[in-house]
């Protein structure tokens, strides 16, 4: 994921993937600190923003991943 993101800093779906492979195998630090990573680059991007969900869903801050759906959504 890094080559590909090194060589297409905008490529949503490399920092999505990793993201996605960051919180699988429990590290959410990680994958927050790509998620904004990811942001500072591809600001409002929807496919990022999702990950937020999913990353407060994987921690079980349901409340908090639906709030983060629901802006994606509006």
């Amino acid at each position: 994921f890094n080559r590909v993101i090194g060589n297409d800093p905008s490529n949503e779906d490399a920092f999505k993937e990793k993201i996605s492979a960051l919180r699988s195998q429990y590290y959410f630090d990680d994958a927050k600190r790509t998620i904004d990573k990811a942001l500072k680059r591809l600001s409002d991007n929807p496919k990022i923003l999702n990950e937020y969900g999913w990353w407060y869903a994987d921690q079980g801050r349901y409340d908090e991943a639906i709030e983060q759906f629901e802006k994606v959504l509006n």
